[in-house]
Formats: structure tokens, C-alpha cells, sequence
């Protein structure tokens, strides 16, 4: 049996949207869990250890899962697929960027990384992750970690203005 339905909102049975359909056919989820946070610049980054990255400032949190004040880390309360991206900035005052590395860590272990040993000789470097992560939706959290074996001068910049983000979104 095929039928039609005909209709420009979901709700839930306590009205609130849960998406909407324009005439053009598009579908769009406000309350879909999405957030995109930045960190601040200059931050002191120790030669050979894994440093936690304090992405500090929301532009928005869909949901409120993602903590910019205390542990900088995102606890969706909805679980499914999400899509992961970390970004910062590194740059050193007396050598080059040969070893910098980023990584996502879930529940508090390493989970995925990037590493670059290209062995540049500027003496800053870009780097960035992204990834798909299951999530539990109940105890899951993400964090995002750098590591730089260089210098002793080295610093990490998340600031937006350096290109650095801590984002992600349900996907399915």
C-alpha cells in the first residue's frame, strides 16, 4: 500500500519541532545536536606531552553538550554517529615544526590521531583531525589533545582567527 503524506512540521507530542519541510523539499532539525567551539591564542605547549586543548568559547551548542568552562570537552546526550573536527595552531619561537601531532580522545583514552613528521623547517604548523565517532549518548565524551616533540618554546593557538575549531554533529 503507497500513500502520501503531506505535512511542513514534525512535533513532538509536546509540540515542540522536531523538523520542518520548506516547498523546496528540505528538511531541516533544529534541535539536531551540533556545536562549534574556538579556544584562545598563545597558550604554553610542553616539549613531548600531550597537552589537552581548552577550546573555551561557543559560537553555539544545539543541545548544551559541549562544556567551554571547566573540562572543554563534548558529552552529547543523544547517542548515534557524530562527525568530529579539531583544529589549532602551532608555532615555535626557536625551532621548527618537525613533529606535531593532534588527537581525539573518547572517555578520557586515546582514540584517533594525526600525526605529521614531515620534518618542515617553518617554525609553525597547522594541524587537524576529523572523524566519525559512535557515541553511547548517556556517558561518551570527546576531548582534543596536541603534542608537539620540538621545542621548549612551542605554543598552540585555537583561537578562530588562527583557523582553530572544535566542531561536530549528529550525523545518523
Amino acid at each position: 500500500m503507497a500513500g502520501i503524506v503531506g505535512l511542513t512540521e514534525l512535533q513532538h507530542t509536546n509540540g515542540t519541532s522536531a523538523a520542518t519541510i520548506n516547498t523546496s523539499g528540505v528538511i531541516s532539525q533544529p534541535t539536531k545536536p551540533m556545536f562549534l567551539a574556538y579556544g584562545s591564542g598563545a597558550v604554553t605547549l610542553p616539549n613531548d606531552t600531550w597537552t589537552k586543548v581548552s577550546y573555551n568559547d561557543e559560537q553555539y551548542d544545539i543541545g548544551g553538550y559541549y562544556d567551554h568552562t571547566t573540562n572543554y570537552r563534548y558529552t552529547p546526550l543523544v547517542a548515534g554517529k557524530y562527525l568530529i573536527v579539531a583544529r589549532a595552531y602551532i608555532s615555535y619561537g626557536s625551532a621548527a615544526t618537525e613533529n606535531i601531532r593532534m588527537a581525539i580522545y573518547k572517555n578520557g583514552s586515546d582514540y584517533t590521531k594525526y600525526n605529521d613528521y614531515a620534518g618542515n623547517t617553518t617554525s609553525y604548523g597547522s594541524v587537524q583531525l576529523v572523524s566519525l565517532i559512535d557515541m553511547n549518548g548517556s556517558s561518551d565524551y570527546l576531548e582534543i589533545y596536541v603534542r608537539q616533540n620540538t621545542s621548549n618554546d612551542a605554543i598552540y593557538n585555537a583561537s578562530q582567527s588562527q583557523g582553530g575549531e572544535f566542531s561536530g554533529f549528529l550525523v545518523g
